[in-house]
Formats: structure tokens, sequence, C-alpha cells
């Protein structure tokens, strides 16, 4: 994440140089925020108070805070301070060689109590007696039970055993070697005590790492040294240290706490009890100065004021005060003397008055000649805050007026001083504090009594021994950390014609927890492009990916051809297979596996080509899925020629499906000048049109090309045959009709006269009985195409009446036999009304008796030709 300012280190006042410990600490705060989620913290020991910008009980709320750098506090009840150890190493190695007392341990044992010979004090505390453990140490708890099996702890730990002085602490077995002595030497008040290990292996160790080392404890100073004649760890953690009874406060030296790997020969470490400091200190932090009203304070050169009220009582070096009193100097203290502190800053600490002070910018001030100074208290019980302001206060002698402010807060008695300008004339200046009797002081570096001292825009912090502070950086209101995509490198996306659905994006936020992207892709996406997918947090973080969409079109259109589709009936699909094979053995399409379906969805639709029958189909599932089904349909020009469904485990075969061709011969009697449009069906465009290579007009057989392009570069071509044929032009009689000899289907006939400009008689049946001589043709059409036949002269109309009696038919109407008596041989004919011919005969001279139950009832023409003629009669047919 890119901060907006640096982080600031937690700090604890265990931390300060004068290595005391102290009674409360707390946890839970981060050194950073960047989301606004309200932390909980938790203090050690129970029963302090949390204070700090953004704190509400144990719960500190970044998003109060606010975004700037912020100090929460942890205040626990008053005690007198405890000093510690300070711990030096490298010393020369100086055992004593006096006889002791022996002490006999077995492995993982400690003495009953023993004496010190004198009383030693230890964290603060005398004591008169002690315990050797097996294990390298010793400690004055004489209800100790625990041997500290079976390897050096870390100190501080509030682990058992506490309130030990570790020698060597390891897992080690007296039992399997060496001695373990202690003896009190010389005389008061000047003892020693000395515990000594001597040649003691580690528990089923090297002998070649047995411990040698002696520790002493003087009466006179609380000094302990640990001279490490052979001091080294088997590989398992080995402490050198000191550490209180509730394992809250120790000292260990660098690279002696719990060491699998430490190593001392022929070295002392000394440890030298540390005196109880109440203050600790914490500079650079960013001014935050108040900037309400102040009660003013009138002060004149090298004056002090009167008593000012706090507010509230305030605790300072371990005195409580509910009141102060300010110098024009630049410092404010808790004596009633009137000691100004003209006219330099002092350095602290110094028995000398004044004491008992707060030292913001003590150097040589005159308030008479400008500026201002004036105090506030703000907040309620008991988090009430005394502020003293001074503001733009010259110096005597010339150079920069002071501006500063001293914050006292109420509950964890910590001191701010908020600097906004302190540079000296080159007079002593001075910050910090100093206790009433002038023995104790607290000074930042470079700040005391310092005719150099330059301070802008800085704060800096007092906590008292008792106070464990933190310093956090807060940028809760400003998050700045974008979201951080599941996918950076999204997968692209293929699709043959175009893509309506993009599976969603995600990314995981710091704050949000889960941001849903939104692209730029407009639907439906038809070529190859690439989209962005934009994650955007609550605070308006922003993070992009970019996501490949290729949108190629590889099937070519299917001008003559099948469609396949397979849709899944369950859930998995993940060993569906199937394929399309050809005529000749060729598998010319297939499918599967496919990723997971679901009831209904389709998996895959495939356009073959179908001009190479017969064709097969299989399909086939495996595993142990129930949900592994799927069907499929085979289509041919919109018509389903097979289908089925092919169930878990099973496979289905479809076979001799026939060829799907639709580009059969264009059969033409005539020229041809315009092709009707034909379509193809492709996976994309849907129906594309086809267009040909004819030269028009076509006046013979030949074969035209269709060509189908989608658009994509897919091209499909298909051939098509056009073939000539001729109508036959002549006509024929028929009896007494004229019938056309040309009988394809499709042929309209429309009689015409010949001698009368080819005007059409209204007689469109191939057949035509003139009434009148003439000369007669027939017209023949057939689709575009339209054909004149031959002309044929008619010369025997009314010869009937001439020759009547020539041929006589009875009876006349029959039911079903009827006589026909003739003079003469010749041809019975006998047509409907429409000119068909439906019954046929030879007649001889005389008598012929002909059966005509077959024909319908009605009125029929009867002709009878002969060699010079043609008679006819009208029959009336009853049934």
């Amino acid at each position: 994440m890119k901060k907006l300012i640096s982080i600031l280190s937690s700090i604890i006042l265990a931390s300060s140089a004068y290595n005391q410990c102290q009674t409360g600490t707390f946890y839970g705060l981060e050194p950073n925020y960047s989301c606004p989620d309200p932390t909980e913290l938790y203090g050690e020991p129970f029963g302090g108070t949390f204070q700090g910008p953004g704190v509400n009980f144990q719960t500190f709320s970044p998003l109060q805070a606010g975004v700037g750098t912020h100090v929460v506090s942890y205040t626990v009840p008053p005690t007198a301070p405890v000093g510690a150890y300070n711990v030096t190493t490298g010393l020369p190695n100086a055992p004593v060689n006096v006889a002791l007392n022996q002490v006999f341990l077995m492995d993982d044992e400690i003495t009953s109590p023993l004496p010190v010979g004198f009383d030693f004090n230890f964290f603060g505390v005398n004591y008169d007696q002690f315990i050797i453990s097996s294990n390298g140490y010793i400690t004055f708890n004489m209800d100790n039970w625990d041997s500290g099996c079976c390897s050096g702890q870390n100190v501080p730990t509030m682990w058992q055993p506490n309130n030990v002085v570790a020698l060597a602490w390891n897992d080690l077995d007296p039992s399997s070697g060496g001695t373990i002595g202690y003896a009190t030497i010389g005389s008061a008040p000047n003892r020693i005590l000395i515990v000594e290990f001597n040649n003691v292996p580690h528990f089923f160790g090297d002998p070649s790492l047995n411990i040698t080392v002696q520790a002493k404890f003087y009466e006179s100073n609380g000094h302990i040294e640990i001279h490490s004649t052979q001091n080294i760890s088997d590989g398992s953690p080995q402490t050198v240290g000191v550490e209180n009874a509730t394992g809250t406060c120790g000292a260990a030296a660098f690279e002696m706490n719990a060491n699998p790997e430490m190593s001392i020969i022929n070295e002392m470490v000394l440890f030298t009890p540390s005196t109880a400091q109440f203050y600790g200190h914490q500079t650079g932090l960013p001014t935050a100065v108040h900037s309400g009203s102040f009660t003013p304070i009138a002060l004149g050169n090298d004056a002090v004021s009167p008593s000012i009220p706090l507010g509230f009582s305030f605790d300072f070096f371990g005195n409580s005060y509910a009141q102060a009193y300010v110098s024009s100097n630049g410092f404010l203290t808790f004596n009633n003397d009137g000691n100004s502190g003209c006219c330099a800053g002092g350095n602290l600490p110094n028995a000398a008055n004044p004491n008992n002070l707060i030292a913001f910018a003590w150097t040589d001030l005159n308030p008479a000649a400008g500026g201002s100074i004036g105090y506030t208290t703000i907040g309620t019980a008991p988090d009430r805050v005394f502020i003293l302001n001074v503001n733009n206060v010259p110096q005597i002698g010339g150079g920069s007026p002071i501006s500063a402010q001293v914050k006292l807060f109420e509950t964890s008695h910590l001191i701010e001083i908020h600097t906004v300008q302190s540079v000296s004339n080159g007079m002593a200046m001075t910050m910090g504090l100093e206790n009433a009797n002038g023995t104790e002081a607290l000074t930042p570096e470079g700040r005391n009594a310092n005719p150099q001292f330059t301070l802008i825009n800085e704060r800096t912090v007092f906590y008292p021994y008792y106070t464990t502070i933190q310093v956090t950086e807060v940028i809760s209101v400003d998050d700045v950390e974008a979201p951080e995509p599941f996918e950076p490198f999204p997968m692209p996306i293929f699709s043959q014609c175009s893509v309506d659905f993009i599976p969603e994006q995600y990314a995981s936020d710091n704050c949000t927890g889960f941001v849903m992207g939104t692209t730029n892709a407009i639907f439906p996406i038809t070529e190859t492009t690439t989209i962005t997918w934009t994650f955007t947090d609550a605070a308006g973080n922003t993070t992009t990916t970019a996501q490949e969409i290729i949108v190629d079109d590889t099937t070519a259109p299917v001008a003559s051809g099948f469609i396949i589709t397979i849709t899944a009936q369950g859930f998995l699909t993940d060993e569906v297979i199937w394929t399309f094979t050809d005529g000749s053995g060729n598998v010319v399409a297939s499918g599967g596996p496919y990723w997971d379906g679901g009831q209904g969805v389709v998996l895959e639709v495939a356009y073959v080509n179908g001009m190479n029958g017969p064709y097969s189909f299989m399909g086939t599932t495996a595993g142990f899925w129930n949900d592994n089904i799927f069907s499929f349909t085979v289509k041919c020009q919109g018509t389903t020629v097979a289908s089925g469904t092919v169930n878990q485990g099973q496979t289905v075969n479809v076979n001799n499906i026939a060829s799907c061709n639709t580009f059969s011969d264009i059969i033409t009697y005539c020229d041809i000048n315009f092709l009707s449009p034909v379509t193809a069906v492709d996976n994309c465009a849907g129906n594309v049109v086809g267009t040909n290579n004819a030269v028009f007009p076509i006046t013979s057989n030949t074969t035209i090309t269709w060509t189908f392009d989608d658009g994509n570069g897919n091209v499909t071509t298909q051939n098509q045959n056009v073939v000539f044929q001729e109508l036959n032009t002549t006509v024929g009689w028929v009896g007494a009709s004229l019938v056309s000899n040309e009988t394809s289907p499709g042929v309209s006939y429309s009689w015409v006269d010949c001698n009368n400009n080819f005007t059409p008689l209204g007689f469109t049946n191939q057949a035509y009985t003139p009434t009148v001589n003439g000369t007669y043709a027939v017209k023949l059409q057939i689709g575009n195409c339209t054909v004149m036949s031959e002309c044929v002269s008619v010369t025997n109309v009314g010869l009937e009446e001439n020759q009547a009696n020539n041929f006589t038919l009875y009876p006349n109407p029959t039911t079903d036999v009827v006589t026909l008596q003739a003079n003469f041989p010749g041809k019975l004919e006998i047509c409907d009304l429409s000119g068909k011919l439906v019954f046929s005969a030879t007649v001889e001279s005389g008598s012929n008796l002909f059966n005509l139950s077959d024909l319908a009832a009605g009125s029929y023409t009867v002709r009878l030709l002969s060699q010079d003629a043609v008679q006819t009669k009208r029959l009336v047919v009853s049934k």
C-alpha cells in the first residue's frame, strides 16, 4: 500500500534507556489503518483506562480518530516505579576458588531452601534464602516446585519458574557427573554468595559441552556476576539472565535469551540494578495545537504567575497537584517559590531552584514585550485536559518569538509539548521534566540547555512510568489500497460467432472484503476485442485487468447438410462423446467430453456437409455418475432424420442416414435469364444467400457453381446442373380430335386458330375437337418457356350428317352393353365431354357388341373412323 505518511514505530516504556519494568501493557492497536473498522484493545494488568483520539472505552475507532498520527495510552493505577537490571557483557572471567557446600541433585530436581548468608536485594525485595535447580538456575521463590525442565525460557515470561537468576538454564543432569555447590564469603557489609556448577553435563549430552559456570551475588551493591568458563548450549534453548517474581520484568544478555546456539567461554556477564525513572518520552510527532479561547495570564519580564487551577488532580513525579505556576521564561512549575529561572535555560537535573518543573522552551523570554500567554481546561471528567498556550512571546536579545502549547491529561497524566516555533537566539534553551528536589530529570537529546536549540512544528510526549502508550498512524478516512483481483490475468474467452455473457470477476479488498468487477463490454461482442474489468472499492480505489475476447468463426456455411444438436439431460457431461461418420468411414464431426451441463443446456451445435452418405451417428457415455446423460438430433433442411437419448453407460448407434442434398438439376425447356436465390445454413450468420457464376442467358446444358460466404472468411461452394429438354410440338389425331403429343408434367395447353392470327380458342386440354374446318395449333407452356406446335388442317367436320345412315348405335341410352351396326369396317373411339378418350375398339362390317359397364353415367361422343371419313354420334350411359 502506498502510505500517506511514514509509519512510526510503536513504543512502550520498557524501551526506556533506564531499563525499568512497567506495570502496564496493551494490545490490539495496529501501526496503521486504512479501513474504518474499529479495533478492540486489551490491557494488562486489568483495570486500566484507555485514552486517546478515537478511543471509546476499550474500542479504538480509526474513523473517529481521523487521518494523522495519534497517541493512544493505557493507564493502570500508579505504584512505585520498579527498576530492573542493566546488562554488561564481554567482561573478564574471574571465578573464585573456594570451598563449597556441595549439594546432590538428580535429573530435574531442586534443593530445599539454602541460606544466602545476608539480605540480598533482588528486584527491590530482600531475600535471605534461595533454591538451586539441577537445570542451571537459582530462584528466590521458596514455594517453587518447578525444576525448569527441559530447556531455558525467555526472560521475562509469566510462566513458572519465576524470580530466577539463570546461570546456564538448560536441561542439565548432575546425576551423570560434575558437582554443584555454594558458599558465602567475606564479611558484612561486603559478603558474597557463590553458586557454582562445575563440569555438569547436559541430559544425554556431549561431554565436550559440559557446563562450568559460577555466579556471585554481592551484598554491598546488589550486583550479580555470571562467570562462564564454559557455557555452551547442546542445541536446545539456553538462557543467561534474571527475572522478577511475577515474570513481568527481566533482563538477558544479547543472544543469551533462550538461544539454542548460545556459546560463552571465559567471559563474565554483569547484571547491575538500575534506578527506577518516572518518565519516558517520544519525539518527532506532529503538532495538534488547541485553537479555542484561553484565559489570559499577564506576566512581566522574569515573573512567575499566581497559582493557576488545573481543573483536576495531576500526578507529577509521584506527587499530586491541582494547581501550577507559569514562569515568563518558558516553563511551568508546581513549586510556589517565585523563581522565574532567569536568565537562560538550566541544565537538568539540578538541585538548585527552580525545580519541579515542565520546561517547554526555558530561556530568557519577555512576554511584557509582546505575544500572549493563556490557559484553559477542556473536556469532562475523567478525560479533561489542561492547556497552557504561549503565542509569539519574544526572546530577550532578539531572535524568533516562541510559540508552544503544554497539555496535561487527567487520567493518563501524559504531558505533551506542542512546539510551533522554539529557536534559540544563542542563549541556552531547555525542554524537559525535573522532579521536586532536582535529583531526577528527563530531557530529549539535544534539548538540555542547548544554545543552538531549534524545534519547529513538532510534538513531544512525556509519559509516566505507569502509563503504557503506543503511537499509531491512522489513515482510516483515506483508504488508498486498491482491490486485488482474484484473477490478475483472466483467461481469454473464445467464441465462433459472438459473446453475449461473460462470467463475473471478483477482487479482494482490504476494507470492503469482496468487490465485483464491472466491464466496458457492450453485448453482443461480435469481433475480437480486449475488454477492461474495473474493480472499485468504497473509497474509490480502482484496479483494472484486461481480458481478451476472441471471436473467430472457423465454420463454413453448409449448403446442403445436417445440423447436429447435442443437449445435456443431466448435470455431469464430462464423459459424453459422439461421432458422425460418412459413407466412406470418415469422421466428419465429433464432440465431447464437455464440462458440467445442466438440464436442457445445449452443449454443441455442429454443421456437417451432407453430400457423402449414408451417414451414421454414435453417442456414448461412461463413468459412474447417473447425470452423464444427453440427447441428440440430426436435422436435414429442418427435418429431423435421427434423434435419441444416450443414458449413463450406454452407446447408441444410428446408421444409414441418407445424404442431405437440396441442389437437384435444373430442368429447362428454353433459355434461362434468371436463377432464384438459394441459401445455405451458417453457424453465425444464419441463412447465407448464395451467389453464382452463371452467364445469362443460359442456352445449353451447363454446370453452375454457387458460392456461400459467411463474411468471416469461411466459404462453401456447391455445383448445380442445368439440363435443357425439348418440347414435342407434333399433333396427332384421336378420332375427330386433335391431340398434342407433349405429355411432360407441368405442361399447359392452349389451342389457337392458325388462320386467325393464332387467336386462342379457349380450349386448354391436351385434345381439341374442331367444330368447323380450319387450321389449328396448340401453344405449349412449361414454367416461363412457351412453344407453338405445328399447324394442322381439319377438313372432315360435317361428314356425320352426310353419312348419317352409315352406322347405328343402340340401345341409346344404355346401361352397359351397346350394339354398333356398321356398313364398313373402322375404329370406334368413345370420348367424355372433356375430349378424353375413355374407350376404343375395332369395328367390323355388320353387327358389333361392346360392354361399356366400366363407363360412368354421362354423355359421351362416339366416333367411327373409316378410311374415308369420321362419323360421330352422341351416347348416353345411365346407371
